[in-house]
């Protein structure tokens, strides 16, 4: 293996999917988070494991990413795009089926001109101060929405990932409060963090991402993600020689290392520097100096034998493990990954 690989194991997918519909009514519709290229895993064979698993609704961002899941999945599903209406928007939406939320009056206003007999989604701002319609503004938008086909009221948790915040019930209190102005209307409060708070955020549907993509905050999720990078080279060091750029390890004993095939162009951190550790089988492998873009350099010492390839996810090492070690979140290491690998899905 000369290139970095990326496994994903569609049948764990599934099993976390089924995980998180089990903690629904079965009156509550499971949809599936797909932005960003499924997470930075590959919509196409993803979307269409979950469709054939029995998703039939989705959510990205944007028209563009609609429009492609909408081309492979061809008329079925329902598919929101998050990031809102704008006019330019128009084509995709008239031509595709696809169903924009609605964030601001502005877009309201825009929306109802030209596609009122299209449907569409509305988000409340509950408290997170980014997209949707502020309290202040729900009355306007009531009147605006008369002649719109609305198909959902979402909101959106700012701190799910928290049970003890405070900050979930008053905004589950204000998404109670100001979505009683659409109440025929099905309603969304929940991504993967609201849906492990309980059923009474969960309401007509829930829109799970990171969590059948097996991150945090759901615990004990099955493995999807793995990846080995191939050993390039392996070599002998002294004591006092340096590694790397800068020389940020200076060898304390004499030891045997391995460089590997992959670097911070593939979403590997520069904070894994001196901190993170690749595995081969069982055995944790310090790395060693600073992450290049290209390479990494890995203390392999205490093996008996040189690896063809080392681990830095699987069963040892999940997303959050990574991400720790990065300084960062799991959201963040899956979209990250980069173009450069090989992904091989697996049942």
């Amino acid at each position: 293996m000369s290139e970095p690989t990326l496994h994903i194991n569609l049948t764990s997918l599934q099993k976390n999917l089924n995980y998180i519909q089990t903690l629904s009514s079965p009156t509550v519709e499971t949809a599936a988070v797909v932005k960003a290229n499924a997470y930075g895993l590959g919509v196409d064979p993803l979307a269409v494991c979950l469709f054939n698993k029995g998703v039939n609704t989705f959510f990205v961002s944007t028209a563009s990413e609609a429009v492609e899941l909408r081309l492979l999945l061809q008329k079925k599903p329902t598919i929101y795009y998050l990031n809102g209406y704008s006019v330019t928007d128009y084509n995709a939406v008239n031509d595709y089926d696809i169903i924009p939320v609605l964030n601001s009056l502005a877009q309201i206003e825009n929306f109802k001109q030209k596609l009122h007999n299209k449907p569409a989604a509305m988000q409340l701002d509950v408290g997170m101060k980014r997209l949707g319609i502020n309290s202040y503004e729900i009355l306007k938008a009531k009147e605006l929405c008369r002649s719109i086909n609305l198909k959902l009221i979402l909101g959106h948790l700012s701190s799910a990932d928290d049970r003890s915040d405070p900050a979930n019930i008053q905004q589950l209190k204000q998404f109670l409060k100001l979505s009683k102005y659409f109440l025929n209307v099905p309603k969304s409060l929940s991504a993967t963090g609201g849906t492990l708070l309980g059923k009474r955020y969960h309401f007509n549907l829930t829109r799970p991402g990171i969590g059948i993509f097996g991150g945090k905050p759901l615990k004990n999720a099955a493995n999807v993600v793995s990846i080995e990078l191939p050993v390039l080279q392996v070599k002998d060091i002294k004591k006092n020689e340096g590694v790397g750029y800068n020389h940020t390890f200076v060898s304390p004993t004499q030891k045997k290392i391995a460089i590997v095939g992959s670097g911070y162009a593939d979403g590997l951190s520069r904070q894994l520097s001196n901190r993170g550790f690749l595995y081969a089988g069982s055995v944790k492998c310090p790395i060693i100096g600073r992450v290049s873009m290209d390479l990494i350099t890995v203390d392999i010492s205490k093996l008996p034998i040189a690896p063809i390839n080392l681990s830095v996810l699987g069963p040892l090492q999940t997303i959050d493990d990574l991400a720790e070690q990065s300084r960062t979140i799991g959201y963040e290491v899956l979209t990250s990954l980069g173009s450069r690998y090989k992904r091989v899905y697996h049942y």
